[in-house]
């Protein structure tokens, strides 16, 4: 399954009004290669429990 395809499935369940420049809830979805096989990881939660590599090495 394409990334693009786990979001749609995923956004086919959500209820919600959507605010994409301040959102309260976090849908994130990552295709990685774990033990051999592609799988989806998924982070659903607030934004300010995600932390940036990039803002820890400015």
């Amino acid at each position: 399954m394409r990334r693009i395809d786990s979001i749609v499935k995923l956004a086919d369940e959500i209820d919600r009004s959507v605010n994409l420049k301040n959102p309260d809830i976090l849908v994130y979805v990552k295709i990685v290669k774990f033990r051999g096989r592609w799988v989806s990881a998924i982070y659903v939660g607030s934004p300010n429990n995600i932390v940036s590599t990039v803002k820890m090495f400015q």
